[in-house]
């Protein structure tokens, strides 16, 4: 079982002392006066229900033609069952990920071999008036 709570694409995530999840900027348009362009940091922070420990893999892909622009992979320590539907967050960042061109694009999330969720964005390039 797994149902994803929430999904966002921000400008930084992170754990408090009390394991609060703290999510700062959350945006859907990246706007530049160039490009290409190398947007310095974006974080994803994600929040589900599930009963089992899984590698996420998270993509940056080009709506239109599905090019993959950056990834990322992570694994747990352990793959497991959980004894009961727990909610779990996490989150990771992109870091100087390169944009070619302006258009839509979008953030595929992964839980083991299973899409989680896609979050749509655009990159637009803000023109002289």
């Amino acid at each position: 079982m797994i149902e994803v709570n929430f999904a966002h694409l921000c400008d930084m995530a992170f754990f408090s002392k009390d394991e609060k999840l703290n999510i700062i900027g959350i945006f859907k348009n990246i706007n530049t006066k160039v490009l290409p362009f190398a947007y310095p940091k974006m974080t994803f922070a994600v929040s589900l229900f599930t009963d089992e420990i899984q590698n996420f893999k998270a993509q940056i892909l080009k709506k239109d033609t599905n090019e993959v622009i950056s990834k990322i992979e992570a694994s747990p320590r352990e793959i497991k069952k959980l004894k009961k539907v727990t909610e779990i967050n996490f989150l990771n960042d992109f870091i100087n990920t390169k944009f070619e061109e302006e258009g839509e694009y979008f953030l595929e999330v992964w839980f083991g071999k299973k899409i989680l969720t896609k979050i749509p964005f655009s990159i637009r390039l803000i023109r002289k008036k």
